[in-house]
């Protein structure tokens, strides 16, 4: 029995060993790789409040997802433009440059805090190689209906070559404050802890979903084009009817005046 425990002890070393051995050396201190991930991070703040949207939907990954809970502002964001609660983005082109444009040109969100050293907004990162960065931590946003806030649950950053992606993220939006006639902001409305915001059967997004998203500002004019070709098309409608009717009527009547002219032909 104690032969078999010695030997259980070597097999458990030498495994352990192994996995040392095997496990990918570290070329870059902790502080290194935070120092050179948070530059990408405030930067793409930066970005985002001079309204350089491109810029912070070309940060992603091309394979990103991106998952956002809206929480007081859901049933905004699925009349405006018309996403679910919570949203699952697949893909950078197709999903999330489209949700940030959308955030800007549509929810009229602006002037971001977040990745701050210190203070309400600080983030937290933690350092999983030389090469992944995990950074959570909370945000807001001024917008037109006032302040929103919310939290970065995660966001995984990896390092391509020079630059740094975000690969994924989860964020939650947890309270919008809603500016008075004075100016000053009051609490409008609140949603409970991330953990208990997320729900775990989402919703994902089609592609035809996603058109609509980014076509949310152009939905006015599209309504009024497609209302003005509704009209036409009736008129026409009514204008081929009428004339029609008009025809066979005409031929009735001629059919009539033939049929009195042979009556009366067949009488003389």
């Amino acid at each position: 029995m104690s032969a078999m425990a010695a030997c259980s002890r070597w097999l458990l070393l030498l495994s352990f060993t192994w996995q040392v051995l095997a496990a990918p050396r570290r070329l870059l201190e902790d502080e290194m790789v935070l120092s050179a991930q948070h530059s990408f991070s405030t930067q793409w703040r930066k970005k985002f409040n001079k309204g350089e949207v491109d810029y912070c939907g070309e940060a992603y990954a091309s394979d990103a997802t991106l998952h956002v809970t809206f929480g007081p502002l859901a049933d905004l964001v699925k009349k405006k433009i018309f996403l679910p609660e919570p949203a699952i983005l697949h893909g950078r082109e197709l999903m999330i440059k489209p949700f940030w444009n959308a955030t800007q040109k549509v929810l009229g969100f602006r002037d971001m805090r977040a990745y701050e050293d210190e203070g309400e907004y600080a983030s937290t990162a933690m350092v999983v190689n030389d090469d992944t960065v995990v950074v959570s931590g909370p945000f807001s946003f001024k917008s037109d209906l006032g302040e929103v806030k919310g939290q970065m649950l995660s966001e995984m950053w990896v390092r391509k070559e020079k630059e740094w992606k975000l690969q994924s993220a989860m964020m939650v939006f947890q309270a919008l404050a809603a500016q008075s006639a004075n100016g000053a902001a009051g609490a409008k409305e609140t949603t409970p802890a991330p953990s208990t915001s997320l729900r775990a059967g989402s919703t994902s997004l089609s592609s035809e979903d996603v058109n609509n998203t980014i076509v949310a500002a152009d939905v006015g004019a599209k309504t009024a084009v497609s209302e003005g070709h509704g009209t036409f098309l009736a008129g026409v409608t009514i204008l081929v009817v009428a004339s029609v009717a008009a025809v066979m009527v005409r031929r009735a009547k001629n059919r009539r005046a033939a049929a009195i002219s042979g009556f009366e032909s067949m009488l003389g």
